[in-house]
């Protein structure tokens, strides 16, 4: 019951950001239509990992998947729990989709589902043996996203890269841990710890947090 209540309030969230930008875009003349940008996320490589998204821009839409790997969950990214509990994480990949609506010609706000899977170790990165605990996580949320094309003006190669902000809330909606939660018992120091699921963004703020993307858009034209 208490998750189907939080997807509930997740997504009446979305429709309200969505049906914002869906009135005003009925008066909107100009767009760039037709483009899809692929684009690599900047805090993904500073976690040690990638990540790609691929966007296609219709007159009024905006469709996204997006896919990443191999990120270190360690330093200043560990919330009070894990320094406590002594433990780090990775994300071994996170995969999921966007759709949302246009505002401006780079302003869109997004829906957003994405799966997410973690392994959690102890915080010593000598350590070699199995995770603690191995699970998934599911985040339902919005995203605002900005699209500025520096060069886009130009009549060289460079005209289609694009650099994209972005603000992002991806709350939990559920775990495959059971009560969201586990019990572990750290191999080093030999205590018992609750570890419960992994939130996404900054810590403390249960999915809240921003971003920069770096890549290359291709086609499109202008309609009236």
């Amino acid at each position: 019951m208490f998750r189907r209540s939080r997807l509930g309030v997740v997504g009446t969230l979305v429709l309200l950001l969505l049906a914002v930008p869906a009135t005003l875009l009925a008066q909107t003349t100009r767009l760039d239509t037709d483009r899809v940008s692929v684009v690599f996320g900047l805090s993904q490589i500073a976690l040690g990992g990638a990540n790609v998204e691929v966007t296609y821009h219709t007159r009024r839409m905006v469709f996204a998947w997006s896919h990443g790997v191999s990120l270190e969950l360690d330093g200043g990214v560990r919330s009070d729990d894990w320094k406590q509990q002594r433990i780090s994480g990775r994300m071994p990949w996170t995969t999921g989709f966007g759709i949302g609506a246009r505002l401006t010609d780079g302003l869109d706000v997004r829906a957003e589902f994405k799966r997410h899977a973690f392994s959690m170790y102890p915080e010593q990165t000598a350590y070699r043996g199995a995770p603690l605990l191995q699970y998934l996580t599911t985040t339902a949320g919005v995203g605002a996203y900005y699209r500025w094309r520096p060069l886009a003006n130009s009549q060289h190669a460079l005209r289609g890269l694009v650099i994209v902000p972005s603000v992002r809330y991806w709350p939990n909606v559920s775990s495959t841990l059971a009560g969201d939660s586990a019990v572990f018992v750290h191999p080093i120091t030999g205590l018992r710890h609750v570890h419960r699921a992994a939130a996404q963004g900054i810590p403390g703020t249960n999915g809240l947090f921003v971003n920069a993307s770096v890549g290359y858009t291709f086609g499109g034209a202008r309609r009236n």
